[in-house]
C-alpha cells in the first residue's frame, strides 16, 4: 500500500505536493518533490520563505525539476532549502537546525525526540478519539510533562502506588468487614439468645432447687 502510494504521488521527478503556511512573520512554502522511477519513487522535502506561486514551478507549460525550480526561485529572490525529515519535524515545532527558516506551527517547550513522539501520540489520540486506558493516559501525561519533573529517573507511577498503599489497605479492611457483616450479626443474635436463656434459667433456679430439695 505504501509502495503504491509512492508510485502514485511521486510518479516522476516533476511531481510536487505543496502547501503555503501563513505564519506571524510571513508566508512560507513547504513542499515535497518526487524522485521518479530513477530515484525509487522517493521524495525530497524542501521549504522557503515566500508566497506560493505555481508560475515559479513551470516554464513553457512544463513543470520544472527540482534543480531548475531552485534556480528559478533564486532568480525571483527566494532561497529554497532541502530538508531532511527530522529537520522538518524540528522546524515545525520550533526546534533548532542549520536551516535558516522559522516554520514553527506548533511550538513545543521541548523538541527532543521523546517530546515529538509524545506530542504525536497525544495528537493522534485526540484526532481519532480512540479509547484509551487509564494507565496509558497516565503515562502520556507523565511523558508530556517530563521536562517539568524534578527527576526523570523517578518512577512516578510506582511512587503514586506507594502513596496510596495505606488507603488501599484500609479499603480492603473495610470490604472485609462488610463481607463479615452477616456473620457478626448472626453471632450477635446468638449472644442475645444465650443471655435470654440464661435469664430464664436464673428465674427457674429456685423452683428447681425446691423440687430437687
Amino acid at each position: 500500500c505504501l509502495e503504491q502510494s509512492r508510485r502514485f504521488y511521486f510518479a516522476s521527478d516533476t511531481s510536487y505536493i505543496l502547501v503555503e503556511v501563513s505564519l506571524p512573520h510571513g508566508p512560507h512554502v513547504i513542499g515535497v518533490v518526487g524522485r521518479g522511477p530513477g530515484g525509487g519513487f522517493g521524495h525530497q522535502f524542501f521549504a522557503y520563505a515566500g508566497e506560493l506561486d505555481l508560475g515559479h514551478y513551470q516554464k513553457n507549460d512544463t513543470c520544472l525539476r527540482q534543480k531548475e525550480l531552485f534556480s528559478n526561485l533564486e532568480s525571483q529572490g527566494l532561497k529554497a532549502y532541502e530538508l531532511k525529515p527530522d529537520e522538518l519535524r524540528r522546524l515545525l515545532v520550533g526546534g533548532h537546525t542549520s536551516i535558516p527558516l522559522d516554520l514553527t506551527l506548533i511550538p513545543l517547550r521541548s523538541t527532543s525526540e521523546q517530546s515529538l513522539k509524545t506530542f504525536r501520540a497525544l495528537f493522534i489520540n485526540l484526532l481519532h478519539m480512540r479509547e484509551i486506558t487509564a494507565a496509558k493516559l497516565k503515562q502520556l501525561f507523565l511523558d508530556a510533562f517530563e521536562h517539568s519533573l524534578r527527576s526523570g529517573s523517578v518512577d512516578y507511577i510506582a511512587a503514586c502506588e506507594e502513596a496510596f498503599r495505606d488507603v488501599r489497605r484500609m479499603e480492603q479492611d473495610y470490604n472485609s468487614l462488610v463481607l463479615a457483616g452477616p456473620l457478626v450479626e448472626a453471632l450477635a443474635a446468638g449472644v442475645k439468645q444465650r443471655d435470654l436463656l440464661r435469664g430464664k434459667l436464673h428465674r427457674l433456679s429456685p423452683v428447681l432447687d425446691s423440687l430437687l430439695g
